[in-house]
């Protein structure tokens, strides 16, 4: 009787700790911290732009990209995600980032814009 008790109260355990991992994966505040990411990376767009380190086309193109996943993140607040959808949005984060420092570091001159 106390195994069948013992194993009742195991699958009881393991069934709600199910329950509570299915659930949305939803955040508060600063939503994990994309914001100032995406303020950040904004800013090093503009300032590359200005020193002549980065065209104007690629300026472009990391602007729309940028505008891009901020409507997925956009649409991730009012929808809710789980944890897969955070973390495929923060390595598209992570992959906009390493490419504005790519674009900034690959040494093709082209002038300030000032």
């Amino acid at each position: 009787m106390k195994k069948f008790l013992l194993t009742c109260a195991a699958l009881v355990t393991l069934g709600s700790a199910t329950a509570a991992s299915a659930q949305p994966f939803r955040f508060d505040g600063d939503f994990g911290n994309f914001g100032a990411r995406e303020a950040r990376a904004e800013r090093q767009i503009e300032w590359c732009q200005r020193l002549g380190n980065m065209s104007w086309q690629e300026a472009r193109q990391l602007r729309f990209e940028l505008r891009y996943l901020q409507r997925e993140i956009y649409r991730a607040r009012y929808d809710g995600m789980d944890r897969r959808e955070f973390w495929a949005l923060e390595r598209r984060m992570d992959a906009i980032e390493r490419q504005i420092r790519h674009e900034c570091r690959d040494y093709n001159p082209r002038g300030p814009l000032f």
